[in-house]
């Protein structure tokens, strides 16, 4: 009996473009001042030392899936738009 192959694709740009996005802020950041600023430098900083929780990838059909960046990425991006750093 034949085995049929099974592929399975993740895509992890959305990941990679959170990343990007955080080394810029980060970046950003050196040219501001005030708490909330040093506060989210910070916790950027921070995340090299933390465990990060993926969530459950997205099923786009035919063996292919999509991860989405960890909630602590996303967070950190909106509290960035908030203050006007991007």
């Amino acid at each position: 009996m034949a085995a049929a192959p099974l592929t399975l694709t993740v895509e992890s740009e959305l990941i990679y473009d959170a990343l990007d996005t955080l080394a810029r802020i980060h970046a950003a950041l050196a040219r501001r001042h005030g708490d909330k600023f040093r506060a989210l430098e910070r916790d950027i900083e921070r995340l090299a030392d933390e465990r990060l929780t993926l969530r459950d990838p997205h099923p786009l059909g035919d063996g292919w899936f999509i991860f989405e960046p960890p909630a602590q990425f996303t967070s950190m991006i909106d509290r960035a738009n908030a203050l006007g750093v991007i």
